[in-house]
């Protein structure tokens, strides 16, 4: 079973989101795989594909994980890699809250305690809109405006991702409430 853990968004959010891919697909021209709305998430940790007899220990250490609520505020529009031939196109987050950089390291930890590598990889919070088939200069084709929203994050959520000919879908396992801050 492929998992990862990860953050929800709002309705209304999804709603901006889904308005802003609109407008997006206008500028990017090409093949590209834009990610449903329904799919919309911040990554936390990507477990992988978890054998049958290991997914009691990874509930029960979702189950342990503790953190605070936070706000997130998306600042603009980013490709990535930053520099260079994009494959991706992105909302970027305007800064990382201390209780945002806690519950990523509460969660490598745990996750660490049951034998999935830490990432070595600083956290770079982004939400996927599109990926680009054929990486190209992504900044050249679309003005990276402001992107004016914020939400309160106030659980997060162990994820199933099913790999199709049609592309992923999610499944929700579990959520966990994070405490009011």
């Amino acid at each position: 079973m492929r998992l990862f853990l990860a953050i929800g968004l709002p309705d209304n959010v999804r709603r901006f989101v889904g308005g802003l891919q609109e407008q997006l697909r206008k500028s990017i021209v090409g093949p590209a795989r834009w990610v449903p709305l329904e799919n919309l998430h911040f990554t936390l940790k990507f477990l992988g594909d978890v054998p049958d007899d290991k997914l009691d220990s990874v509930r029960a250490a979702f189950a342990s994980i503790e953190g605070d609520s936070f706000d997130l505020q998306f600042s603009a529009l980013a490709q990535l890699p930053p520099d260079g031939r994009a494959d991706v196109v992105c909302i970027d987050i305007a800064h990382i809250p201390a209780a945002l950089h806690s519950l990523v390291n509460h969660i490598e930890t745990t996750c660490e305690s049951i034998g999935f590598p830490r990432e070595t990889r600083p956290y770079h919070p982004h939400l996927t809109l599109v990926r680009l088939s054929v990486p190209r200069f992504v900044s050249r084709e679309i003005e990276m405006p402001i992107v004016p929203a914020k939400f309160r994050v106030d659980e997060i959520a162990l994820m199933q991702s099913t790999l199709t000919t049609a592309g992923s879908t999610y499944q929700v396992i579990e959520r966990r409430e994070l405490a009011l801050a």
